[in-house]
């Protein structure tokens, strides 16, 4: 008898203090170890009067207390030559880290650093902080004292697009050793692309796939997010936009289900759930084996029935984000 009460006991201290049973609060589980969460965020410009293609981008890896670990910021300003717009269509604006010092900055920053250098000074900065304290850090004049020495741009819209990155962040997933994060922007002025006439508008189609991915130290996607997005803008022959003057481009990931592919789709699935079916399926592979996993009808033949949208430019931006990985 003394025995079963000593049992009952214990049992009852075990309810009170730890929740383990009944209407006591549950204790939270242990983080597990090496478990993060994966986001990023595309921030359009609003369309002015000339044509161009503007936009600032954010990866960010957080750990389960959203203090991240691995940041890049880019950015892109994209504008076709005016004087010769066909000569334009299909050409590639590279982002401003691609560019690097073909920028041009150097020469005209107070603290004589590159616009890449900057933008790496200030995704080094987030590095072990959460998104308020980034916040936090920022000045009225759009720029982080902390930072004075070798980050002096506007900095603003960097601090908005981690902010909604963090917000986006993925489920979480498990990393093995560290964490390296690359990503991939390729912006293009689509073939579908007209010049304007005396009597017809012009329309200048800006498409950009991007992709952030997490990869092993071995080299094979841990985690990956792949987004699109596409900006019409419709011209006159004095290259003066002539429609939706404040009209701001959403990626396909932001507009969901109101991208409306789903009516049209013989699966019967929106985009983001046929792209996101696809950076599922990268995972555990190596750049090579996504590579070969496309057909030559651009498509992925182990993803018919979840994914038939054209594929290659989706593999081929993990694959070059794994590239960058750092």
């Amino acid at each position: 008898m003394k025995k079963t009460l000593a049992l009952v006991l214990v049992f009852s201290l075990c309810t009170l203090f730890f929740g383990c049973k009944g209407g006591g609060e549950q204790s939270t589980p242990p983080q597990k170890e090496g478990e993060y969460r994966l986001g990023f965020s595309v921030l359009a410009s609003e369309v002015g009067e000339d044509i161009a293609f503007r936009a600032v981008f954010a990866a960010v890896v957080a750990d389960m207390n959203g203090k991240i670990v691995k940041c890049v910021v880019d950015e892109i300003d994209a504008s076709p030559d005016m004087d010769d717009f066909s000569a334009s269509i299909g050409k590639e604006f590279p982002t401003k880290n691609t560019l690097g010092e073909n920028y041009g900055m150097s020469s005209a920053s107070p603290i004589g650093k590159e616009w890449s250098e900057q933008a790496k000074a200030f995704s080094d900065y987030c590095i072990g902080k959460t998104a308020t304290q980034i916040e936090n850090s920022l000045g009225e004049d759009g720029k982080i004292a902390d930072l004075q020495a070798s980050c002096t741009i506007y900095s603003a819209d960097f601090v908005r697009c981690v902010k909604q990155a963090c917000e986006n962040a993925s489920k979480p997933f498990t990393a093995k050793g560290e964490v390296l994060l690359g990503v991939s922007i390729t912006c293009v002025l689509s073939s579908s692309s007209t010049a304007a006439k005396e009597d017809e508008y012009g329309e200048a189609v800006f498409n950009c796939v991007m992709a952030a991915t997490v990869s092993d130290t071995e080299g094979k996607v841990n985690k990956t997010y792949i987004d699109e997005i596409e900006s019409k803008l419709a011209f006159d022959t004095d290259g003066t936009s002539i429609e939706n003057p404040n009209f701001i481009p959403e990626s396909k990931q932001t507009q969901g289900w109101r991208y409306g592919m789903q009516g049209a789709s013989s699966l019967g699935l929106e985009w983001n759930v046929q792209v996101n079916g696809l950076a599922d399926y990268c995972a555990g592979k190596t750049a090579d084996e996504i590579k070969n996993a496309v057909g030559e009808d651009g498509k992925v033949a182990d993803l018919v029935s979840s994914c038939t949208v054209y594929s290659k430019n989706y593999t081929d931006a993990v694959i070059n984000a794994l590239k960058n990985v750092k």
